[in-house]
């Protein structure tokens, strides 16, 4: 098989690849109910993209207040939500925040996912103080021993 009709098969197989994805995605994202949770908690979500992992959340976070707050849909929400903060990028992470402060406020998730969310939120911010220049020069220090 000359090299070019290998490398159009290896370009075919990856964008069918990233089109089952998207469906995998699109399939979880049109459940409701205990489907969905099912659904969720069956799928990779090492597969996902940091924007599906948000999406995903987001749909389970409001579908969770339609069906009651069970141990299995507290735990998929959970874990979306976690996985969602340790691969967001800085404008991601904004995406995250939002759906932090969309939980309702008496929530147990709000208070459960707050640890991975601070400690991501915390990272990126030492991240970028410490591309920041240093403000304060002090110069070379000189010690005199023979005082």
């Amino acid at each position: 098989m000359p090299r070019f009709l290998r490398l159009a098969c290896i370009a075919g197989l990856s964008l069918a690849a990233g089109a089952a994805e998207s469906a995998n995605v699109d399939e979880i994202l049109s459940l409701r109910g205990g489907a969905l949770f099912e659904a969720a908690q069956k799928a990779d979500m090492s597969e996902f993209s940091t924007r599906d992992l948000v999406r995903i959340a987001q749909t389970l976070s409001i579908e969770r207040k339609n069906i009651g707050r069970d141990d299995l849909n507290r735990f998929a929400f959970d874990s979306y939500f976690e996985h969602a903060c340790e691969r967001a990028n800085a404008s991601e992470l904004a995406q995250v925040i939002q759906l932090y402060v969309s939980l309702e406020p008496e929530s147990f998730e709000k208070s459960w996912v707050l640890p991975p969310l601070a400690a991501r939120w915390i990272h990126e911010e030492i991240k970028g103080i410490a591309a920041q220049p240093p403000l304060i020069d002090l110069g070379e220090i000189h010690l005199d021993a023979a005082k």
